[in-house]
């Protein structure tokens, strides 16, 4: 028996439901809501393979979706999909999405990939051909579906005469082609979403979601402790605290997602590379892996995650070394002074590290990283 109800909890209010102005990052709040109202032309399964949404099928050289030059894309759209106010998505929907994305008046954060579009034309009513600058291997999986700036088709017929996109009532209130719709939004407190009857693949059988907004983790795990929410992605150092509850059943499935430290270089001390190789060196990733992820998250050495065929095997961070750490810390002319911490021309060496509050293990691992840059003189 299908539940009348599924409730669980996101970290932080969003900012918006339109996903034209959503944060780029695709485990972003925004993100995980509009993936609920919206689809993607493609979707990833829990395996990892690329299957199609929105699309008739993945537009490959073999079935002549993509040039033999890679620049030029055939999208085509599967039939019988509508918005939920009932009218047909078609491919005057996906030009009006590139329209807007490309519109500088958009404050859109990212328009990575989609700036290599030279134009895109209609063949018909479900078909769209997209034509590239230059080839880019990442275009078929990128546009309208995951990729770096992840983005969904909005509907024309609500949102061209709707004045400044920025300002619309949609971006609070929308309309989307996903298995669920938008009922309601207390701002800081919950969102609540609708099964959607029109939904191409049939109307889920769970009829609403009801997502609490809970910025700390401990309540989160709270919640689920006490059965108040029924779902949630919990940190590797909360699942044993809750493993032996016989009330929970526990669900892995393989992210494609890499997580790092991100090192401002336009500004000192990070702008010598010295320095920042150092700080690479005093951190022993292993550690973290072991300690903090109880090895629920690998060491990775690049930015392809680790099944990923773009991934290359000989490129490799700087090893936990301290005393490589130091010796480039000395050669940057960063002494140790008396208290053991860092200086030059009587200037410390400090450094400001950012961690959102939600996540437990980000917590965790800048709380580590401070302790350790600390032991090679590092504030």
């Amino acid at each position: 028996m299908a539940a009348s109800e599924i409730r669980f909890d996101i970290a932080a209010d969003p900012s918006t439901l339109n996903p034209l102005f959503a944060h780029a990052d695709a485990a972003s709040v925004e993100q995980q809501v509009d993936r609920l109202i919206f689809e993607p032309f493609i979707e990833i399964d829990e395996r990892g393979h690329a299957i199609p949404e929105l699309l008739e099928s993945i537009p490959t050289l073999q079935n002549g979706g993509v040039s033999r030059d890679g620049k030029t894309i055939v999208y085509r759209l599967r039939r019988g999909v509508t918005w939920s106010d009932g009218v047909p998505v078609t491919a005057d929907d996906v030009l009006f999405t590139l329209s807007a994305i490309a519109d500088p008046r958009n404050p859109i954060r990212s328009r990575a990939g989609y700036e290599l579009i030279d134009r895109a034309l209609k063949r018909d009513e479900r078909t769209v051909e997209v034509r590239l600058r230059r080839a880019w291997a990442p275009a078929v999986a990128t546009f309208f579906s995951y990729g770096t700036s992840p983005q969904y088709v909005l509907p024309k017929h609500l949102l061209e005469n709707a004045g400044p996109l920025a300002q619309a009532a949609f971006n609070r209130n929308p309309v989307g082609d996903g298995p669920y719709t938008f009922d309601s939004w207390r701002s800081g407190e919950r969102l609540r979403l609708r099964s959607n009857p029109r939904y191409w693949k049939g109307a889920p059988p769970t009829a609403e979601l009801n997502v609490a907004i809970v910025p700390d983790p401990g309540t989160n795990l709270t919640l689920l402790q006490s059965r108040a929410i029924d779902w949630n992605l919990i940190a590797p150092a909360q699942e044993a605290i809750v493993a032996q509850n016989p009330a929970l059943r526990f669900r892995y499935v393989p992210l494609a997602l890499v997580a790092g430290l991100v090192m401002n270089a336009a500004r000192p001390p990070l702008d010598d590379v010295r320095v920042r190789r150092a700080v690479a060196a005093s951190i022993d990733r292993d550690a973290i892996s072991r300690k903090i992820t109880f090895g629920r998250y690998p060491v990775v050495d690049t930015a392809q995650p680790l099944g990923s065929w773009a991934r290359d095997p000989s490129v490799r961070q700087p090893p936990f070394d301290p005393a490589q750490a130091d010796r480039e810390l000395d050669e940057a002319g960063w002494k140790r002074g008396p208290g053991g911490m860092r200086a030059r021309d009587g200037r410390p060496l400090s450094l400001v590290y950012v961690q959102f509050p939600e996540s437990r293990t980000g917590v965790a691992t800048a709380t580590f990283v401070q302790a350790e840059l600390r032991e090679r003189g590092i504030d």
